[in-house]
């Protein structure tokens, strides 16, 4: 006999309870005591028994596909400025990298992502428009600090690590070149 019958099994039933709600009762509590059990010895059994035709996964034991594969490389549209009132920077600098020149840029604001998204975006449907309109709120708004800047709308390609650790940007992409006010 796997299982004796506990103490309130052989209890009289209270009044008001049947006979059947207790065997039920008892039968709910050996079923908890079983099944973690049969969980226990018969996965691993089926992870190692079972037949996997070549695969070298096994769903639901063994599926490694179920993690997020990440992508080495990103890309990100930034503003790179090439000249302010008239004095040539000793390259394109990302607009960040200017918090002595513009406020805007000691802020970190990531507004300014995603409207030079749209602003690509604009570009790439030919809306020019939005573009124009998209352009006026980046003068105005970011670059209102200096009256003459000439900078670029630029797609930057990296490795995250290598440009956290030694800021390695892999390839620069121009996709449109402004100037504000006159150089």
């Amino acid at each position: 006999m796997p299982f004796a019958k506990s103490a309130s099994a052989m209890t009289p039933t209270p009044p008001g309870r049947s006979q059947n709600t207790v065997k039920q009762r008892l039968a709910s509590y050996q079923a908890r005591l079983v099944l973690p059990l049969a969980i226990v010895i018969f996965y691993p059994m089926i992870a190692f028994l079972a037949p996997t035709n070549g695969r070298a996964e096994f769903y639901p034991f063994f599926a490694w596909h179920l993690f997020a594969k990440t992508s080495s490389h990103k890309a990100d549209v930034v503003l790179l400025v090439h000249e302010i009132e008239g004095v040539r920077l000793d390259g394109p600098t990302l607009f960040f990298e200017l918090r002595d020149d513009f406020a805007a840029a000691r802020g970190q604001n990531i507004q300014l992502a995603k409207l030079l998204d749209d602003y690509v975006f604009a570009m790439a449907r030919g809306d020019s428009e939005m573009k124009a309109s998209l352009n006026e709120v980046i003068e105005n708004t970011y670059l209102r600090d200096r009256a003459n800047v000439r900078y670029d709308v630029a797609i930057i390609y990296y490795h995250p690590i290598e440009r956290y650790t030694d800021g390695t940007i892999i390839d620069i992409r121009t996709v449109a070149s402004n100037q504000k006010g006159t150089l």
